[in-house]
C-alpha cells in the first residue's frame, strides 16, 4: 500500500505531467507525413528530464525499499508497475536503450503479470525508434494475435505498429493498422490524428479520392485549429478533379480566404488554389493565384519561398529562362535553408543567373553598336528617349511599392473591427497585425491609398505654411533644384554613362565583338550543359555562326553543335558536323575528338577544362569542404582527361585543409604512381618526400591551375591511415576476377542471398572496378563492425563466393565507409590486410 500511495502515485503524476509537457511542445511540420504519436523533439525531451527523473526516482525507490521477493516470487505487484514506469521514462528522455533492457527485463521476469502486453508494447515501439525494424515487427505481430492483449491498449499497439511501417515506407499496409487503431482507440485526439494521418498516406500513394474523402471526415469531427486547417487544404489538394466538381472544392477555399482566424495564412490557401488550377490545366488561373500567395504572404517566408518557386517551375518547363531567373532569385531569397529543396533552388538560380548574365552580354552589346552606328544626334536622342523610359519604369514602380506599403493588408478576405474584439493577451494596438489591418482597411475604404507625407488631406499643397517663419514649402525649392534637379542630374548621369559605353573606336568595337562571342558559346554552353535543352542550346550556336561566318573559334562551335546533336540522339545532324570538323580542320583537337568520341566514351574535354576553373575557384576562395566535394566529383567524372590529374591534386590538399591527413598522404600517393611523369605527379611525389623527411613547412606547390599552392599539415603519418570505425556503417567487400559473366553472375549471386537473409535491413549490391583483371563486388549498408561480421559468417557458411568461383580461394572481407575512401584510393590491400587482421580477427 505504501508503495502504491507515495513512491509509485508521486512517480506516476510526475509521468502524467511530463507526457502532458511533451504534447503541447510538440510542433508537427505538415509539409511531411505526422508521426503517430506526439512526443516532441530532442529540446523538448531535455525540458523535461526533471520531471522524468522524479518518475525515475520514485519507480527506482519502490523497486529498491519496497520489493517483497520471498522464494524467487514478487508479492510485491507494484514493482512490475514501477519497472514499466522506469522504462517509459527513460524513453521519453531519449534514452533508448535503457529503455529497452528494462521493458525487456519486465518482460522476461513478469510473464503472469498484467503490464507484460504493455511492456511487450514500449519494448516494441523503443525498438521501432532505434531503427530495429525486424526485432519491433516481431513484437507487434504476436502482439496483433495474442488473445491476452487489453482493449485499451489496442488502439495504440495497432497505431505504433502502423508508425513502423510509415517507418519503412509500407503506406499501404500502414493505412489498414491505423484504421483499425481509429477504430479501437476510446481517446478523441489520437482518432482524430490518425485519420488525418491515413489521408497522407493515401495522398502519398496517389489515392486523391480517398485522402480527400479522409480529410473530409477530419474536418466533421471538429479538430483544433491548426489540424482543422491543414485537413481543409488537404482536402482541396486532393480532391478528385475527374471524379468530383471542383467548383465546390474551390468555393470552401474561397470560404476560407474570407475567415478572419486564416487571415495570416491566405498565403498557403492561394497556393492549393492554384494547385486545384494545376489539376484543370488552367495555367493562367494557376499563375495568377501563386501570385496572390506571394502578395498574401504576411508571416510564412517559406511558403512565399514555395510559391515563387512554383512560378519558377512553371516558366522555366515553358523554356522562360529569364523570367524563371528572376522567380528563384526570388525563392531563394525566402524559402527556409532547412527546406529539402534549398540546395535545389540555389543550383538553379546560380545557373539561370549565369544564363541571364550572358544574354544580357548580347542585348547590351548589341544596343551598344547599334547606337554607335547612328549619327552624334541621333544618338544622343536615341539615349536621351531611353533614360527617359527607365525612369518612367522606376517611377511607376515606386509607386506600386508606395501604394503596397500604405495599404500592406488591402487584400480579399475583409477584416472588420466588430468582429476581432478587444486587443488579444493585452498587446498594444500597433502590435496587433489583426487591429493593425483593421485601421489600415478602414482608412483605406474611406479616403483610398493616400501617399504617406504631411498635410495629406489637402489636394493643393503650396497654400499650406511651413513653422519656420511662415515660408511656403515651395520657398526651399529653387527654381530648377531640389528634387527636379536632382531627377535631371540623374538622367544626364545616365545619358553620359551610355555614351561612355557606345563602341565609337575600332578596338572598342573588336572588344564588343568578342563580348559577343563570349556570350553566346556561355549561353549555348549552358543550355547543353545545365539545363539539357539541346534545341535552344544549338539555337543559339547557329545564330552565333550566322552572326560571325568567318568565326575564328568555329572549329570550338562545330564541335559543340557535335556534341549537343549526339546528345539528342541526331545522327544526321551529328555526323554533318563531325564532317565539317574534319574536313576544315583535319589537324585539330576537336578533330581527334569527334574520331574518338562514341555514346559513354571520351568526355567532353571542354566540361572538364571548365568544372576544374570552377572547383579551383573554390579551393582559392577557402571554400576547402566545396572544393573537396567538387574535386571528388570532378576525378571520377574526368578521370581520363588531362585535367584527371588536377582534381586529385586539389582534392588532396583540400583534404589536408580540413584535417584528413591521412586521406590527403592515399591521394597525394595515387597522383604520385599514376601520374608519375606529369607535372601533378611530380609535385605530389616532392610534397610526400617532404612531409616524410618532417620538413612540412617546404611541402608546398606552385600556384597555378594545375598545381595549387597550399601548406601542408604540420603532422607525418606515424600510424596506419586506417581508423577504429566500429560503430560506423560497413561495406562487405568480395573480390571477383574480371571474367566475361562472372561479375555479373556473383552480383545476382549475393544480391539473391541478401534478399533471402537479409530481407528488411536495406541492403544494396552493386559492382565496382578495381583494376584492369579484377572487380569488387559491395554490399553496402551493414549497420556497424558486429553486423558485418555477422554477415561475412554468414554469407561463408552458405558458401556463396566458393562456388561461385569454383572452389577458388575467396578474397572477402568488410570495411567501414571511411577506410573504404581510403583503400579505394590507395588499392592498399597489404596494408588493410594487417589492419583488418589486428582489429577484426580475433
Amino acid at each position: 500500500m505504501v508503495s502504491k500511495f507515495n513512491p509509485l502515485y508521486n512517480g506516476q503524476q510526475a509521468m502524467i505531467q511530463g507526457e502532458a509537457a511533451l504534447k503541447q511542445s510538440h510542433r508537427d511540420d505538415f509539409t511531411n507525413i505526422l508521426s503517430v504519436f506526439q512526443e516532441g523533439d530532442k529540446a523538448a525531451a531535455s525540458s523535461v528530464k526533471p520531471t522524468m527523473d522524479k518518475a525515475i526516482e520514485k519507480a527506482a525507490k519502490v523497486i529498491q525499499e519496497h520489493s517483497m521477493m520471498i522464494r524467487n516470487d514478487q508479492k510485491n505487484t507494484y514493482v512490475d508497475d514501477s519497472y514499466l514506469l522506469l522504462g517509459k521514462a527513460r524513453y521519453y528522455k531519449r534514452e533508448y536503450l535503457e529503455a529497452l533492457e528494462t521493458f525487456n527485463y519486465c518482460v522476461q521476469q513478469y510473464p503472469d503479470s498484467k503490464d507484460y502486453e504493455e511492456a511487450r508494447y514500449w519494448a516494441a515501439r523503443t525498438e521501432t525508434r532505434l531503427g530495429n525494424f525486424i526485432s519491433a515487427k516481431d513484437k507487434f505481430e504476436k502482439m496483433y494475435r495474442s488473445e491476452r492483449l487489453p482493449k485499451k491498449l489496442k488502439g495504440d499497439v495497432f497505431a505504433a505498429f502502423g508508425q513502423l511501417e510509415i517507418d519503412q515506407k509500407h503506406y499501404s499496409v500502414a493505412i489498414q493498422l491505423l484504421t483499425q487503431a481509429v477504430d479501437k482507440t476510446k481517446d478523441r485526439d489520437s482518432e482524430i490524428r490518425w485519420m488525418f494521418i491515413i489521408g497522407q498516406l493515401h495522398s502519398a500513394l496517389g489515392n486523391d479520392f480517398e485522402a480527400s474523402e479522409m480529410f473530409k471526415k477530419v474536418i466533421k469531427k471538429g479538430p483544433p485549429y491548426e489540424l482543422l486547417f491543414q485537413a481543409q487544404l488537404n482536402r482541396a489538394r486532393n480532391y478528385d478533379v475527374d471524379l468530383q466538381d471542383p467548383e465546390v472544392v474551390m468555393d470552401d477555399l474561397r470560404a476560407m480566404l474570407k475567415d478572419d482566424k486564416n487571415y495570416d495564412n491566405r498565403d498557403q490557401i492561394y497556393y492549393v488554389m492554384a494547385e486545384v488550377q494545376a489539376k484543370l490545366d488552367e495555367d493562367g488561373l494557376e499563375e495568377d493565384y501563386l501570385k496572390e500567395s506571394v502578395r498574401n504572404s504576411t508571416i510564412n517566408n517559406n511558403q512565399k519561398g514555395m510559391s515563387y518557386l512554383k512560378l519558377a517551375e512553371n516558366n522555366f518547363d515553358d523554356k522562360m529562362y529569364t523570367v524563371a531567373a528572376a522567380y528563384y532569385d526570388s525563392s531563394f531569397t525566402n524559402i527556409d535553408k532547412e527546406n529539402p529543396r534549398f540546395e535545389e533552388v540555389k543550383r538553379k538560380k546560380e545557373s539561370l543567373g549565369e544564363l541571364v548574365k550572358n544574354l544580357n552580354i548580347i542585348i547590351t552589346q548589341d544596343s551598344l553598336q547599334m547606337l554607335a552606328n547612328m549619327g552624334e544626334k541621333q544618338r544622343l536622342r536615341k539615349i536621351e528617349e531611353i533614360v527617359e523610359k527607365e525612369q518612367e519604369a522606376a517611377e511607376e514602380k515606386r509607386r506600386e511599392e508606395e501604394m503596397r506599403n500604405s495599404n500592406p493588408f488591402a487584400q480579399e478576405g475583409s477584416v472588420t473591427a466588430s468582429n476581432q474584439g478587444a486587443v488579444k493577451g493585452g498587446q498594444w494596438y500597433f502590435y496587433n497585425q489583426n487591429l493593425r489591418s483593421v485601421g489600415v482597411r478602414d482608412f483605406t475604404n474611406q479616403f483610398g491609398n493616400r501617399k504617406l507625407e504631411d498635410n495629406w488631406r489637402r489636394r493643393d499643397k503650396e497654400t499650406i505654411s511651413d513653422f519656420d517663419g511662415g515660408k511656403s514649402s515651395d520657398d526651399d525649392l529653387e527654381e530648377g533644384g531640389g528634387v527636379t534637379a536632382s531627377a535631371e542630374e540623374e538622367a544626364n548621369g545616365r545619358v553620359q554613362q551610355y555614351l561612355a559605353n557606345v563602341p565609337l573606336t575600332e578596338e572598342a568595337m573588336a572588344k564588343s565583338h568578342v563580348m559577343i562571342i563570349d556570350a553566346f558559346i556561355n549561353v549555348g554552353a549552358i543550355y547543353k550543359d545545365n539545363f539539357q535543352d539541346y534545341h535552344q542550346a544549338e539555337v543559339e550556336l547557329k545564330e552565333l555562326l550566322k552572326r560571325y561566318p568567318d568565326l575564328e573559334l568555329k572549329s570550338r562551335v562545330w564541335y559543340m553543335l557535335y556534341r549537343i546533336n549526339v546528345l539528342a540522339e541526331d545522327e544526321t545532324d551529328a555526323q554533318y558536323y563531325k564532317n565539317l570538323i574534319k574536313q576544315e580542320f583535319p589537324d585539330s583537337e576537336y578533330a581527334r575528338l569527334v574520331d574518338g568520341l562514341v555514346a559513354g566514351g571520351e568526355q567532353d574535354a571542354s566540361k572538364a577544362k571548365l568544372y576544374y576553373i570552377k572547383t579551383y575557384k573554390s579551393f582559392k576562395e577557402s571554400e576547402y569542404k566545396k572544393a573537396l566535394k567538387m574535386s571528388d566529383s570532378g576525378a571520377v567524372a574526368f578521370g581520363n582527361t588531362e585535367q584527371g590529374p588536377q582534381f586529385l591534386m586539389v582534392k588532396a590538399l583540400s583534404q589536408g585543409k580540413v584535417g584528413k591527413t591521412e586521406s590527403m598522404i592515399a591521394t597525394l600517393t595515387v597522383v604520385s604512381n599514376q601520374y608519375a611523369s606529369t607535372e601533378q605527379g611530380k609535385e605530389a611525389a616532392r610534397i610526400l618526400a617532404q612531409i616524410g623527411s618532417g620538413k612540412e613547412e617546404e611541402a608546398k606547390v606552385n600556384e597555378k591551375p594545375g598545381s595549387v599552392a597550399t601548406e601542408q599539415p604540420e603532422e607525418k603519418e606515424k600510424e596506419s591511415p586506417y581508423k577504429v570505425t566500429d560503430n560506423e556503417q560497413h561495406k562487405y567487400i568480395l573480390v571477383v576476377p574480371n571474367t566475361k559473366g562472372l561479375v555479373s553472375n556473383m552480383t545476382i549471386a549475393i544480391a539473391d542471398f541478401n534478399k533471402k537473409y537479409f530481407k528488411n535491413s536495406g541492403l544494396k549490391t552493386k559492382a565496382v572496378y578495381l583494376n584492369p583483371s579484377e572487380q569488387m563486388i559491395l554490399v553496402s549498408g551493414l549497420a556497424d563492425k558486429k553486423e558485418a561480421l555477422s554477415y561475412v559468417e554468414n554469407i561463408t557458411q552458405q558458401k556463396v563466393a566458393s562456388k561461385g568461383l569454383g572452389g577458388a580461394a575467396v578474397k572477402h572481407f568488410v570495411i567501414s565507409n571511411t577506410n573504404f575512401q581510403t583503400f579505394y584510393s590507395t588499392k592498399d590491400f597489404e596494408g588493410y590486410e594487417s589492419y583488418y587482421k589486428e582489429n577484426y580477427i580475433k
